[in-house]
């Protein structure tokens, strides 16, 4: 096989799989009122499934598997199928190779971005600031984060928010002025709770997504909606803990605004995403957790996990039912 045919097989793969996570995608759009007001939690974890059946190919191996009554009976199994929609086989070609130039695109794209990431995360340093340091120990604790994570600051004027960094050096950065023992509260529950929750990890598994499933544009609106949600399901987690603490909802978002208001207006720096993010995004997170119903808190965790298994179980099932079926198609187009 030369390379224009691997790149073909390769895109095809590519082609199949993006379908079926764009219908996971649809179906999590039509689900998410409903579960937000279950529970929040549901909402953002179906998401990330959603993220892996961009990247998990189950369909496309559903269709080799089946091919010629369950066995691949020609390497050239996979663009044999596009016969089946009825598309050109140099048309085909054509959009694998123009795949692969966008892919490369939006993947330096976002390479330059974390270059310049980690050139800023070079300023970052420790002050030995003991407020702030006493209180990061404590909510650690109470979080329930474990491992090492370190507390730094970095007075970089392109750092506007606090943000987590690194997967395996886990890293909490805060821009370096002056905060209330409030403030410091607000900062560290949520923070705290992305680096809990592995969204460092997501973030990167929804840009590789992104960039793999270039030319289909649904596929953008992962990276929004991770960060919208991610972050709202922090504000829900970070707000269980701080109403123990005596900080209201409409006080934590009070004081979230008053850091956003106190950084630089613009910066040309892209980040994953921030505490404290843009107004309309605040607004957006602000209207989640009003439909937030208190009762929620009161579902178990086994039920949030079970749920989330089935709407996992329940979409590879589809995704291989599919591949079945387009193998079948495929064979009796290629009999006839």
């Amino acid at each position: 096989m030369n390379w224009i045919n691997l790149l073909r097989e390769l895109f095809f793969a590519v082609f199949v799989t993006s379908i079926t996570g764009t219908a996971m995608l649809f179906i999590w759009f039509l689900c998410r009122n409903v579960l937000q007001k279950i529970n929040p939690k549901l909402v953002y974890y179906m998401l990330r499934w959603v993220v892996v059946m961009f990247l998990l190919p189950v369909t496309y191996v559903a269709i080799q598997f089946n091919y010629n009554a369950g066995y691949v009976q020609n390497i050239r199994s996979a663009w044999k199928m596009l016969f089946v929609i009825n598309m050109n086989n140099f048309l085909f070609q054509g959009i694998a190779v123009i795949w692969l130039i966008v892919t490369i695109v939006i993947g330096g794209f976002y390479l330059r971005n974390e270059i310049a990431k980690r050139k800023i995360c070079r300023n970052n340093f420790e002050d030995g600031m003991s407020l702030a340091q006493t209180e990061f120990e404590r909510i650690k604790e109470v979080v329930g984060v474990k491992g090492k994570v370190l507390l730094l600051r970095n007075d970089d004027p392109r750092v506007q928010s606090p943000f987590v960094t690194g997967m395996f050096c886990r890293k909490l950065i805060i821009p370096y002025r002056e905060y209330t023992k409030e403030e410091l509260k607000v900062i560290l529950y949520h923070e705290l709770n992305h680096i809990k929750k592995s969204d460092v990890f997501f973030r990167y598994l929804t840009v590789v997504a992104v960039i793999i499933n270039s030319i289909n544009p649904l596929s953008y609106l992962l990276w929004s909606q991770i960060l919208l949600w991610s972050e709202a399901d922090c504000d829900a987690r970070a707000l269980d803990g701080l109403e123990a603490e005596g900080i209201s909802k409409s006080r934590y978002y009070d004081i979230i605004w008053k850091l956003m208001e106190s950084g630089p207006a613009e910066t040309d720096l892209f980040y994953y995403p921030m505490m404290m993010s843009a107004s309309e995004s605040l607004y957006r997170r602000m209207d989640i957790m009003q439909k937030y119903r208190n009762s929620s808190k009161k579902i178990a965790k086994s039920v949030t996990i079970a749920l989330t298994v089935v709407f996992a179980m329940l979409s590879s099932v589809t995704a291989h039912a599919a591949g079945v079926g387009v193998a079948k198609t495929s064979d009796k187009y290629l009999e006839e």
